[in-house]
C-alpha cells in the first residue's frame, strides 16, 4: 500500500486519528503529522518529530492553537521552545 497525503485525509476525515497519523508520517507530511500530534495532547511528541525531520512549523501559531486546548501543555510546550539549546525557536515576547 502507498501512504500518501490524501490517503491520510480520508482516513482522518473518517475519525481514526492514529491511522492517519501513521500514514502522514510514512508519506513525509510533517505539517498534518505535526496537526495530528496536537490533536492527540502529544506536545512533547511535536518539537522532537520537527527536530528529526527539519520541519519548521510555525510555533506562535501552534502555540496559540495549543493554548485554546490545553493551556497547561502549551506551557510545557512554550518553556522547551524558549530555552532549545540550540536557541529559542519563537520570540517570548511572542508567546507572552
Amino acid at each position: 500500500m502507498n501512504c500518501s497525503e490524501e490517503l491520510g485525509d480520508l482516513v482522518k476525515q473518517n475519525g481514526d486519528n492514529n491511522l492517519a497519523l501513521s500514514i502522514y508520517l510514512r508519506a513525509h507530511v510533517p505539517n498534518k503529522v505535526v496537526a495530528c500530534f496536537a490533536e492527540a495532547g502529544q506536545f512533547d511528541k511535536i518539537l522532537l518529530y520537527s527536530k528529526k525531520v527539519d520541519y519548521q512549523p510555525d510555533w506562535a501559531v501552534l502555540l496559540r492553537h495549543i493554548v485554546r486546548v490545553n493551556p497547561d501543555k502549551s506551557a510545557e510546550l512554550a518553556q522547551q521552545l524558549v530555552n532549545d539549546p540550540a536557541g529559542p525557536l519563537v520570540d517570548i515576547n511572542a508567546v507572552c
